[in-house]
């Protein structure tokens, strides 16, 4: 399916989403990184284990 045959477009979704969705957040976006990292750390661990 190619997107040419979609029922909406981009411009569609784009006025669904809220507009605050599309602010960047610096704080947020380090908050994400921090968390995946640990995430990665902690099942690193854990595999270091077995």
């Amino acid at each position: 399916m190619s997107a040419s045959d979609l029922p909406f477009t981009q411009q569609d979704l784009r006025r669904a989403i809220p507009d605050r969705c599309f602010e960047p957040n610096l704080w947020r976006s380090m908050a994400y990184l921090v968390f995946d990292l640990a995430v990665i750390a902690g099942l690193y661990a854990i595999l270091a284990q077995t």
